[in-house]
């Protein structure tokens, strides 16, 4: 809000909030992220900011505003406007752009800094997306913001071999960048292929390639997420992934929908026997590509 209101002066009216979800707590699954675009949203709207001339300069469409929100929430500069503390996370826009740009029942592909859509395939009708949630939390305080500030840290450093760098590192830098570069120009384009094609045994090699490297490059999975990997595509899964910040949170796999609940009931039995402690907060649900944010008028 202090943001919107340093950014747009003509806000000047708050809000009321009322706030309602069905995400598990700490989970991985963007709630921060859905809180800050909610919030923004209830702002604009109450103050009519949209029909400003600078609204109209600086942020002309959709994917501007998720870049913008994304932007208040890292405390990133944004346009002609400057930069501040943010929330301590240095992330970018992924969340923000999917929240606000989303097609429902459709993949999209977006390259980012600035936000560009690239394309969108149809999901298929035939498979939904099962998510288990671990019970690691993955809040992103203390030491578990650290790490992320880290992998974020070593892909914006200038320079590898700077006075002062460790080797240590200079190792991790060189890895993330290299992860970075594989998942951006044959990962993510191969992923979206292959589910164009409807070729479900190379869209589950790519995603394979993914997690292997948040695991071994990235260095941000948990023994509970890479268990949940490998138990859906033991399981059956044409793909599976963990995702979000890393660090605990949660795990998608592709499934058919007539064999959703059986595979969701065996996937939890074959985890909570190798990782019993978290019975009380793992949970299962299924779910298909949505629409984007909107508001509801009564």
């Amino acid at each position: 809000m202090r943001r919107l209101k340093r950014d747009f002066p003509e806000l000047r009216h708050g809000v009321e909030l009322e706030i309602d979800s069905t995400l598990p707590e700490s989970a991985g699954l963007s709630s921060s992220s859905a809180l800050v675009v909610a919030t923004a949203l209830a702002l604009i709207d109450a103050n009519r900011l949209r029909e400003s001339a600078l609204w109209h300069t600086v942020l002309p469409d959709n994917l501007a505003e998720a870049e913008y929100c994304g932007a208040m929430e890292s405390g990133a500069p944004f346009g002609p406007f400057a930069g501040d503390e943010g929330v301590g996370t240095r992330g970018g826009a992924q969340d923000h752009v999917a929240i606000l740009c989303a097609r429902a029942g459709e993949v999209g592909q977006f390259a980012y800094l600035p936000a560009r859509r690239e394309g969108h395939a149809p999901w298929p009708d035939t498979h939904v997306l099962a998510i288990a949630v671990s019970g690691v939390e993955a809040t992103k305080t203390t030491n578990a913001l650290t790490a992320f500030n880290r992998l974020s840290d070593a892909l914006r450093a200038d320079g590898l071999a700077a006075d002062g760098v460790s080797p240590a590192t200079e190792a991790a830098g060189i890895a993330r960048r290299a992860q970075f570069r594989e998942e951006t120009l044959e990962i993510v384009p191969g992923v979206f292929a292959a589910l164009e094609a409807h070729d479900w045994a190379a869209m589950g090699r790519w995603v394979d390639r993914s997690q292997h490297l948040a695991e071994r490059a990235l260095r941000n999975q948990v023994p509970e997420t890479m268990a949940l990997h490998r138990i859906a595509r033991e399981g059956g899964a044409p793909a599976a992934s963990a995702f979000g910040a890393g660090f605990g949170g949660a795990v998608w796999a592709m499934v058919e929908k007539q064999q959703a609940q059986e595979f969701q009931q065996r996937w939890r039995e074959r985890y909570l026997a190798r990782f019993p402690q978290h019975a009380a907060r793992c949970r299962l649900f299924v779910t298909s590509p949505a629409g984007p944010a909107s508001r509801l008028d009564p």
